[in-house]
């Protein structure tokens, strides 16, 4: 009787919680808390740009102290002991920093969707079978685009390897920028903004095929079907998160109008000045030429627990400890309480 009693109260805070996520987003009263958030340059950080503008000009519900980070490793250690309270991180980083803190930090919501995409000289290639008996230059190696990338071309009866050769001798998104852009690959994989960069750099080379696109086509009958490429996040400390809701929701509130903004293809202009202009993106016509292609969004909740659950698995499968060695309970997805 106590498990069916458990059970049912689980099943009604769990919709309870999820359910009322967008009610509480709606109308947060100013907390004058002081927030320390960190954000990454590219389009991991794209979505708080215009958060991050009105942080500067003190027009926000929460009071934030905030940095733009070059590299996920300068913040994972400071989220865990609390010298930050939230940081948009790599989405495997964030479950990664959950299990080997035992729990100190949470997903609070999704931002970033795949960014990933494979350019080629060649227009005839459209799909991923178009690319057997080719090299395509992949920048690092064990890392998420080749985990996705592999399981995208076992999926669809490609052999990585075999059938299609993975080249990883550059290590860096801009030294494969550099190769590429002098004409020597005819095939890449790279993340925006690094493909803006190379569209800029090397005319004859196109974008091609949208790791996002093929994905969505490989999994939609399978059990990963509710699921997306997760590649962005923002993580909260647990700690913080428990003490201060009130400040998390209005987080959330002023985040997700800024992630609104910015997706508004009408704001595109001023949207990419902004995230120049904190520091986010180094040039204005990099980002407004990288933003239809950042895969910018907002979830939370259950929501975000179903997108993000199948790309945990396979990154898992691919490699344990590219998410920590295990993946992550159900306590470490954040649902907005009511207070």
């Amino acid at each position: 009787m106590k498990k069916i009693l458990s059970f049912l109260l689980s099943v009604v805070l769990i919709f309870g919680l999820f359910g009322c996520a967008k009610k509480t987003l709606k109308n947060p009263k100013p907390t004058g808390k002081k927030v320390k958030i960190a954000t990454l340059q590219g389009p991991t950080g794209m979505g708080m740009a215009y958060l991050l503008d009105s942080a500067d000009k003190k027009e926000t519900l929460n009071d934030y102290e905030y940095i733009v980070s070059a590299a996920p490793d300068e913040l994972t250690g400071k989220i865990v002991s609390g010298e930050l309270d939230m940081a948009a991180l790599p989405t495997n980083a964030a479950a990664a920093l959950y299990n080997k803190s035992n729990g100190k930090v949470k997903l609070l919501a999704l931002n970033t969707n795949s960014v990933l995409y494979i350019l080629s000289k060649d227009s005839s290639i459209k799909t991923l079978k178009d690319l057997k008996g080719k090299t395509v230059y992949v920048s690092g190696q064990g890392a998420t685009p080749e985990f996705i990338f592999n399981f995208l071309l076992m999926e669809n009866g490609l052999k990585p390897g075999e059938d299609v050769k993975l080249d990883f001798t550059y290590s860096t998104h801009s030294d494969l920028v550099a190769f590429a852009a002098s004409g020597k690959a005819d095939v890449v994989l790279l993340p925006e903004p690094s493909v803006t960069a190379l569209l800029l750099k090397n005319k004859d080379m196109k974008v091609v095929v949208s790791l996002e696109d093929i994905w969505n086509e490989t999994v939609k009958d399978t059990s990963y079907k509710d699921s997306k490429i997760t590649m962005g996040c923002i993580a909260v400390n647990a700690a913080f998160a428990e003490e201060n809701p009130d400040a998390v929701k209005a987080f959330l509130y002023e985040y997700e109008k800024s992630v609104n903004k910015v997706k508004d293809e009408k704001n595109f202009d001023t949207s990419a000045e902004i995230i120049a202009k904190v520091g986010i993106v180094p040039a204005a016509g990099i980002a407004k030429s990288a933003l239809p292609r950042s895969n910018i969004t907002f979830k939370t909740g259950e929501e975000m627990k179903k997108e993000v659950e199948g790309f945990y698995k396979v990154l898992f499968e691919a490699q344990p400890k590219s998410v920590g060695g295990k993946l992550p309970n159900a306590d470490f997805y954040y649902a907005v309480q009511e207070k």
